[in-house]
């Protein structure tokens, strides 16, 4: 009994040792998940208060342009101005036009009457009212411009021809960009099998880069599968779209290679791959589709059957410069179609034409930061040609790229870095809003100089 006695306060107290650790353990795991929620709650409103402070600045910027007709009258510019005619209003065409308006006669030719900031349009597509912070009217913000809505036909020496009319040009800046292939690239088939013309499929096939694409909203909205064909930037991005917004959609992503958005570092590759898997997308790798038929159905090259009420096509960059060929400038075109170059971005063998954007056969990615170097090389170039000065040379440098996986989720790349998560689809928002502020303020803000004196 006195050995028991003896015992029992050690007993005790290692039962209470444990009691302690347990309920520490129970108080530290709580400590944890109150910090955890804390923490969330947190981040969700210092974003909320991100986006509306995002809104009220966008709303403000918006509205300065009302101010152009105001402040022009102190623009004073030389009564001789000589002709620029700008081919294509995408990014790098009407950056050009903003910065020289005051400076050349400017007549921008292109087939709408809009910008349209084209990193924002697959937004529009699962988010409508996103059409309306990714447009702006050029008359808004280009003046002194003259707008020509018209098909571009055809580029002689020292003139345009669009719309049945002639324009005739001191300078010239082809800017025209690059577009997807053709739908009608991958041909519907009878379900017997044979070709057939005039056959329509149940299931659409949509260019990612169509002008009015935000308008497919209601038919995506509507079905039940969805069909991604390419898996670069704009089929990543495309699917994130929809996996975020419409997250009971069978999506179905085909591409060519064994890996998507395959010249990003591995670390990018790697979480857009599990952020595939996480959401559901089935990917078809190291394959293509090819064909279609009038039942829904399309058909890859090693025989897979994917049945899809809706299908986006998201590869094969074109340039769009059918007007050159056979015309003056036909041998300035390489085998694909992009327009050469030299390093002052001008068409070999001419002075007064230059070339700016996708449609400039470069080897770098097709980006706006590229276009956006391109437009600030070739503005001070022709201002430098005027004044008798010495050109600049084009380098291509590698660029950051932002992608989107969704609203909240995102990759940012620079050369072999990588970083992913909220920041970068918070940083890709924030970039949007800003390129897109520019094109809603005077031009004479954005251009370095408010007067020119020509001089030859």
């Amino acid at each position: 009994n006195r050995k028991v006695q003896t015992r029992n306060p050690d007993i005790t107290h290692s039962f209470e040792l444990e009691s302690l650790r347990f309920v520490s353990r129970a108080d530290r795991f709580s400590l944890e998940a109150m910090m955890g929620i804390i923490s969330f709650l947190i981040c969700t409103f210092l974003f909320l208060i991100y986006e509306f402070l995002l809104h009220i600045l966008f709303f403000i910027v918006k509205n300065v342009y009302t101010l152009n007709k105001s402040f022009n009258r102190f623009v004073t510019t030389h009564p001789d101005k000589k002709r620029l005619i700008v081919l294509g209003g995408g990014y790098a065409g009407t950056l050009i036009a903003m910065k020289l308006e005051n400076e050349f006669e400017v007549t921008l030719i292109d087939d709408k009457e809009y910008f349209e900031f084209t990193p924002s349009k697959l937004r529009a597509l699962v988010f409508p009212s996103q059409t309306r912070r990714m447009r702006s009217n050029y008359s808004d913000f280009l003046p002194r411009s003259i707008i020509i809505k018209e098909r571009i036909s055809s580029v002689s020496e020292g003139c345009v021809r669009a719309g049945g009319r002639e324009f005739p040009f001191d300078y010239l800046v082809v800017s025209t960009g690059s577009r997807y292939s053709d739908p009608q690239s991958i041909p519907i088939s009878s379900a017997s099998g044979s070709n057939s013309e005039g056959i329509e499929s149940k299931s659409p096939l949509i260019s990612t880069r169509e002008k009015d694409i935000h308008l497919q909203h209601s038919s995506l909205k509507g079905s039940e599968g969805v069909l991604i064909i390419g898996g670069g930037t704009v089929g990543v991005e495309l699917a994130g779209e929809i996996a975020h917004f419409f997250p009971a959609k069978n999506i179905t992503l085909v591409h060519s290679e064994s890996h998507l958005i395959q010249r990003s570092p591995p670390r990018a590759i790697n979480y857009t791959h599990k952020f595939m898997k996480n959401n559901g997308i089935e990917l078809i790798l190291n394959d293509r589709v090819v064909s279609r038929d009038e039942n829904g159905s399309f058909y890859t090259k090693s025989g897979v059957q994917i049945r899809s009420q809706l299908a986006f096509l998201a590869t094969g960059n074109l340039p769009n410069s059918e007007f050159l060929r056979g015309g003056h400038y036909s041998s300035a075109l390489d085998s694909k179609g992009f327009v050469k170059v030299n390093q002052h971005l001008q068409i070999p063998g001419t002075i007064n034409v230059f070339v700016a954007g996708d449609v400039a056969s470069i080897q770098e990615e097709k980006l706006c930061q590229t276009a956006g170097d391109h437009a600030q090389l070739i503005a001070s170039n022709i201002r430098a040609l005027e004044k008798g000065k010495k050109l600049q040379s084009y380098h291509p440098k590698p660029c950051p790229m932002l992608i989107s996986l969704g609203k909240f989720d995102g990759i940012l790349t620079y050369r072999g870095f990588s970083m992913t998560g909220f920041v970068p689809a918070a940083m890709k928002e924030f970039v949007e809003w800003k390129e897109m502020a520019q094109f809603y303020l005077p031009s004479w803000l954005i251009s370095k100089k408010k007067s020119y004196s020509m001089e030859v």
